[in-house]
């Protein structure tokens, strides 16, 4: 029997790929190797997985890259990661099952399982283009989403201002923002609930992406944005 191959990454100092690059393996203190703090894009080979830390000792927030990332400025991990561990993955071929909707139709109040906030329009605004964010939970409708679906396609619409949530401009890009616009069902504003370990996880249909917080923030007024699918 062939002995599995060791897990390793190679990580980089600069965007796309650039400056000093270093080959890592396992499970990595990254200021012991002096790489803490200074990793803003990633490669990882088929069938391997990183979780980066922004503390020693594995710790503190964190994120999971199952592919390259060429950039980490748009999410929000530029020069955070200060610990790490790579392994394989014998999942990273295995589709997202997500054609069939999770949640009935209704209102919700959506909450980011790290921070403990609720999914919020910014200043309870009902103006188009208006920035989603996280913010402490309250009865405001601003924090209530109407959940409707089109076929599979699920549409969020927030109860004050009956606005959709939506992938600012179209974008297909790693770090566009989530904002409000009117409910067109428009490609950019349908998404998809996926219930994954007791938690569910929203991916935009249009771009691919998960629906997350701004670099893993836990304060108020992080912004939503969109990211690579790392689960």
């Amino acid at each position: 029997m062939r002995a599995p191959r060791q897990a390793c990454v190679t990580v980089f100092e600069h965007i796309n790929y650039g400056g000093a690059k270093k080959v890592i393996c396992g499970d990595v203190e990254l200021s012991q190797i002096n790489w803490g703090k200074k990793i803003s894009s990633v490669k990882v080979p088929k069938g391997v997985q990183v979780e980066f830390f922004s503390e020693k000792s594995y710790k503190g927030r964190n994120i999971v890259f199952l592919k390259d990332n060429s950039n980490f400025v748009p999410i929000g991990w530029n020069d955070v990661p200060v610990s790490a561990k790579v392994k394989n993955n014998d999942k990273t071929n295995k589709p997202l099952e997500l054609s069939i909707p999770s949640l009935p139709a209704g209102i919700y109040k959506i909450t980011a399982v790290h921070s403990g906030k609720c999914l919020d329009v910014s200043g309870a605004s009902k103006n188009a283009g208006t920035q989603i964010i996280q913010w402490d939970c309250h009865n405001g409708g601003n924090q209530k989403w109407i959940l409707s679906y089109n076929g599979n396609n699920a549409i969020l619409t927030a109860q004050h201002s009956n606005f959709a949530a939506s992938i600012n401009k179209s974008s297909k890009l790693n770090g566009a923002e989530l904002v409000q616009f009117p409910n067109k069902n428009q490609p950019n504003q349908r998404l998809q609930i996926k219930k994954n370990s007791g938690v569910y996880t929203i991916v935009s249909t249009f771009s691919g992406k998960c629906i997350d917080v701004y670099g893993g923030g836990k304060q108020n007024g992080a912004k939503i944005i969109q990211v690579i699918i790392y689960i």
